[in-house]
């Protein structure tokens, strides 16, 4: 109990003098924070506008604008193609016409590769805001516009992308305005780089537009609010009213308050980068906004006196209970001491036998290999002989015997291949890599052999950690499961899916097919357990291999079926077994 009292003393100074630093360092944590955001933003805007300056004083561009024609489109396609295969953080290039008319475009497609569009794919944009705000501008004039999300043909574009579009007006030799060029500028980097750095300094980083409505915030459903009917009201200014005014009295200075929802450090982002004395538009302003929420310790609880009555009784305890523990410990120690040795001494021998085991069952295999494959040749060879050299011999129910039996042979060489096939599984090593799982489905759909009519989907970005070698047979058996029991279906559909089901990442192949009833799941993994009749082919044995790899990654594997419905398999992929 002395001890536990001094402690108690010591533990309360220091607690007063850690908790003063730690406000002061957190206050100048969030303020670097905001620094470097204003930083960050600011270089990715100054870099936009003077990539848009130079392509729009390009030779190319300019030559084209002169004489046009094929050839000179085609150039300045290339130009563009080749610009934004040297800057990933642009996804688009388009020249547009002074009436709003797309002329010539390139996009980024899906795989990464630039591509120009075809006249047929271009579009009006005559309505659209960045082109009203820079068609107005003059000469040597940048247009920097608000951050939104893509929209094509009047939808926003799925998966979202957050875009800036850097334009500026395009003019012939003659000095006559052509149209614009519009840059769009990638946005996900830039707000993901924001959010890693704050993290990496203990606090929380938004950024807001000029609205008070969340461009980076503290949960994805509630960002990009105004670009959605109905969540209006999903605002920083609504969340956080207090904030929110001081911000707006600030006048875009860089400051700091602390309001009972928490700590807030923010500055108003300067738009109007490298604007000299060039007119570039100046839109409304951005603000980086770092968050610190209270700490737990930081609360008031009822004054200086309940704190530390708190923590001294809690030292008393806890120094009771290390004296209980500690005695415990001795007592119990030459009791573990002496069941650790003879645990070592089982696991010895438990290791010697497993390695009997696995000689037999390697002698096993090589007996089934090569022993029983010999002798079914011979009568699938005989059988095949007898059916060339003596058919005229034997009546048609004789040949209908011989068919049988080199049927049966043929099946019985395919069930032993597949018991092998099973076997090896288990003595294999496991080689664990990260694994492209959409791009491993879609290389086994192209080598399917598919019969009839499939209409795919195949999740995209989906990745594990596992052997990719086995992942390719689990889902060569899946989906070739899949497509043969949907040979009857009219509009067949086979799905590949991932979700998210508490801390498992869950994979599914889904199908419209014949299905099963549900009583019968129980046998769906047993080796050469079929639930269909012989119309469709196989042995039984793929979904017994599929368990036997989902098991080998630690994970689980099950089904949800109706009959002539269809089916869906789920797996997951936990700790690999090593």
């Amino acid at each position: 109990m002395p001890a536990a009292v001094v402690i108690s003393l010591a533990f309360s100074t220091v607690y007063v003098i850690e908790t003063t630093a730690k406000r002061q360092i957190q206050g100048k944590s969030l303020e670097q924070i905001v620094d470097i955001a204003v930083v960050d933003v600011n270089a990715h805007l100054s870099n936009g506008v003077t990539d848009v300056g130079f392509l729009a004083e390009d030779h190319t561009l300019q030559l084209w604008l002169e004489h046009g024609g094929d050839d000179a489109r085609n150039r300045l396609e290339g130009q563009f193609e080749q610009f934004l295969g040297h800057k990933p953080q642009y996804d688009s290039v388009r020249l547009i016409e002074r009436d709003g008319q797309e002329i010539v475009r390139v996009d980024v497609k899906g795989d990464g590769g630039p591509e120009a569009l075809p006249q047929r794919s271009m579009q009006d944009k005559a309505t659209r805001y960045y082109f009203k705000e820079t068609i107005a501008l003059g000469r040597g004039s940048s247009y920097v516009s608000p951050m939104d999300l893509n929209v094509e043909r009047g939808r926003i574009e799925q998966p979202i992308r957050p875009t800036v579009r850097f334009a500026t007006p395009i003019f012939a030799v003659t000095g006559e305005k052509r149209g614009i060029l519009v840059l769009n500028y990638h946005a996900r980097d830039l707000l993901a780089d924001l959010r890693r750095k704050a993290l990496g300094r203990g606090g929380e980083v938004w950024l807001i537009d000029g609205r008070g409505y969340w461009l980076l915030g503290p949960d994805p459903a509630v960002e990009w609010a105004f670009m959605y009917p109905g969540r209006e009201n999903l605002s920083f200014a609504t969340a956080h009213p207090d904030a929110w005014a001081a911000m707006l009295a600030s006048g875009g200075s860089a400051s700091a308050i602390s309001t009972a929802t928490g700590r807030f450090a923010f500055a108003s982002i300067d738009r109007s980068i490298g604007a000299g004395s060039k007119a570039l538009s100046v839109r409304p302003p951005w603000y980086a906004v770092a968050f610190l929420s209270p700490p737990r310790h930081f609360v008031e609880r009822g004054g200086w006196s309940f704190d530390l009555a708190a923590i001294w009784l809690g030292t008393l305890v806890l120094a009771a209970i290390a004296a209980v523990a500690i005695g415990y410990h001795w007592h119990r120690r030459v009791e573990a001491d002496a069941m650790v040795r003879g645990l070592a001494g089982k696991l010895e021998a438990d290791n010697l036998s497993l390695a009997a085991v696995n000689r037999e069952l390697e002698a096993f295999s090589y007996s089934v290999s090569h022993d029983l494959r010999t002798p079914l040749r011979s009568i699938d060879g005989f059988s095949l002989a007898l059916v060339e050299d003596y058919a005229e011999t034997l009546d048609p129910e004789g040949r209908r015997y011989l068919e049988r039996i080199r049927v049966a042979a043929q099946r019985m060489g395919q069930l032993i291949d597949d018991l092998l096939g099973l076997a090896r599984l288990t003595q294999s090593q496991l080689r664990l890599e990260s694994v492209d799982v959409t791009r491993l489905v879609e290389g086994v759909i192209e080598a399917l052999e598919v019969p009839h009519p499939v209409a795919w989907h195949v999740e995209p970005d989906m990745s594990v950690e596992g052997d990719a070698r086995l992942l390719q047979i689990v889902f060569e058996n899946l989906l070739g499961n899949a497509v043969k029991f949907t040979a009857g279906t009219p509009e067949a559909r086979i799905s590949v899916a991932c979700r998210m089901e508490e801390k498992d990442q869950v994979f599914l192949v889904a199908d419209n097919g014949a299905g099963f009833a549900m009583e019968h799941a129980g046998r769906l993994f047993g080796a050469f357990q079929r639930l269909h009749s012989s119309e469709y082919p196989g042995t039984g044995i793929g979904l017994a291999i599929v368990q036997r790899i989902v098991n080998r990654h630690g994970g689980r594997i099950w089904a949800e079926a109706s009959p002539a419905v269809g089916a869906t398999f789920f797996f997951t992929l936990g700790k690999p077994d090593k």
